[in-house]
């Protein structure tokens, strides 16, 4: 009986020993795959902070860029303000521009009425020259005929 209870415990030791061969082969293909497994996972956290930092530096490009865009921006709205402030003063210096020429026409047409007043204030100082010359003339005449008369008035009287 020993012999069987020795033989009964050695085929459970055998077949302890091939369970803890096969768990053994288990354990060491799970080890191999967890193996794998952490390089995939190496290799991928590896791409990925190869993708962070492309992203990092795309991000930073392109933070340069909408800073630059925004500069840009800025320099072209106070562009555009000085161009809208020297287009209103512009404007204002036409509209004064028109003030000065609508005041230089008045003063030509009240000139131009002065002018026309002075020809005709002439034109009648003209003509009452002229019939002042024709009196003149007339008188003249008169004052030759009155001193004729008066001659012959005088005259006739140291005779007398």
């Amino acid at each position: 009986e020993y012999g069987r209870g020795f033989a009964v415990v050695a085929e459970e030791v055998s077949k302890l020993a091939d369970s803890s061969a096969a768990s053994a082969q288990e354990i060491t293909r799970l080890i191999e795959t967890i193996r794998e497994e952490s390089a995939r996972v190496q290799s991928s956290m590896r791409q990925s902070i190869e993708r962070i930092d492309a992203g990092q530096k795309a991000i930073t490009i392109t933070d340069k860029a909408f800073a630059e865009i925004i500069e840009t921006a800025v320099d072209t709205q106070t562009k555009a303000d000085g161009i809208a402030e020297l287009s209103g003063r512009q404007t204002e210096g036409s509209r004064h521009m028109v003030r000065i020429i609508e005041e230089i026409a008045k003063v030509a047409e009240d000139n131009a009425a002065s002018t026309e007043q002075v020809s005709a204030a002439t034109q009648e100082q003209s003509a009452s020259m002229e019939e002042m010359a024709h009196s003149a003339q007339d008188l003249s005449a008169l004052s030759e005929d009155l001193l004729s008369l008066v001659s012959r008035f005088r005259l006739g009287d140291e005779t007398q």
